[in-house]
């Protein structure tokens, strides 16, 4: 048996690995005057956090200077609960998706080169597979307003809520379109979601001024091929229609930006970033199939893991983190039972990985008191 141990002792930070997207969207009121809408996505399963109240939201003129920052409320928060894919009767237990919204009127008078709007905060989920160092890494929620030529300009707003679960080797379509009440032409294509915040600054205020850096994938995940298979995640660019086939379960990150054109001239961009839960088969919840389990957790000295007879354990990996995403252990597998001692480990919360033919098919959580 491989078995390597890497003994980190730093404090373990306390901040959200819980958020799993969102988007900015605006429209003209009148008198120089938006309504601006930031929406986010959270894992409120996962994550104990709540939404932020209130969020920082920073408005910077097209030369990445700050103009102002606003601290606004939590407008409103709902269970997304029709964005279930119906390769499954009935959610997993353990996945909860909610998004926030928080929305202000905001005095925006023409300018040269418009304005950028942004909000950062910290983490994403561990359990994403295609990020490196996801439970390290945060995420700008970003929207501009174009030029002063174009003051009166309203942001498209995308027609359907993200959706959460779909199904492995599964052909599967989505309608990411959106709407632009000013009868703009739209052009969409994936993008790699921005970064923004960390665990030593989760929660910026006021939010950092662009340009903003994009995350790391996580290799062999790319731009171009953000899940994995032989249907890779494409976009149609006058649809808006999301398609892919995944080949592996597990969470994955994505974004997706709009482009607006008038009269063939580029006015703006709406990001959106979001996260697919591909569950293994059809008419299962196979989620809450415990393929790892843990006894006890919380655990003091020695735990008993039970890798469940399904899973072939050969080139299968159990990995230990921490919660900054540090790896601290990593077991290579042979036999379906094995003991794990922590006791040299300091207390907290710490992340596990199974890995099995370089692919996460389990993620979970282990308490070390």
């Amino acid at each position: 048996m491989k078995f390597w141990l890497i003994l980190l002792f730093f404090p373990l930070y306390s901040y959200s690995t819980h958020l799993i997207g969102g988007e900015m969207t605006y429209r003209y009121l009148g008198n120089d005057t938006f309504q601006i809408k930031l929406t986010v996505y959270r894992d409120c399963a996962n994550g104990i956090p709540p939404f932020d109240d209130p969020a920082s939201i920073g408005i910077f003129d097209f030369n990445n200077n700050i103009l102002r920052t606003y601290a606004i409320a939590l407008t409103s928060q709902a269970d997304i609960t029709n964005s279930i894919y119906n390769c499954i009767a009935v959610a997993p237990s353990n996945i909860c998706y909610q998004k926030g919204e928080y929305i202000f009127n905001c005095f925006l008078p023409p300018i040269s080169g418009g304005y950028q709007i942004s909000h950062q905060r910290c983490c994403i989920p561990f359990g994403i597979v295609n990020v490196l160092d996801a439970p390290t890494t945060g995420f700008t929620i970003y929207a501009s307003v174009p030029d002063s030529i174009f003051a009166t300009n309203n942001s498209p707003v995308f027609n359907e809520q993200p959706f959460t679960i779909l199904c492995v080797n599964t052909t599967f379509s989505f309608d990411h379109s959106a709407t632009d009440p000013d009868g703009d032409s739209l052009v969409y294509s994936l993008c790699t979601p921005y970064s923004g915040a960390d665990n030593f600054n989760p929660f910026p205020d006021p939010p950092s001024a662009p340009p903003y850096s994009e995350i790391f994938w996580l290799q062999p995940y790319s731009l171009t091929d953000m899940i994995g298979g032989t249907s890779p995640l494409t976009i149609d660019e006058q649809t808006g229609i999301l398609s892919v086939t995944p080949d592996a379960i597990g969470i994955y990150s994505y974004g997706i930006t709009v482009r607006e054109f008038r009269n063939g001239v580029y006015l703006s961009e709406t990001r959106r970033s979001n996260t697919l839960y591909v569950e293994n088969s059809t008419g299962i919840n196979d989620f809450e199939i415990p393929l790892v389990s843990i006894s006890p957790n919380p655990i003091s000295g020695r735990s008993t893991i039970h890798i469940d007879e399904t899973v072939n354990f050969k080139d299968t990996q159990f990995e230990l983190n921490d919660a900054l995403g540090r790896l601290v252990l990593e077991i290579e597998l042979t036999s379906n039972y094995f003991g794990l001692e922590v006791s040299p480990l300091p207390p907290g919360i710490y992340f596990y990985r199974m890995i099995n033919d370089g692919l996460a098919i389990s993620t979970g959580r282990l308490v070390i008191e």
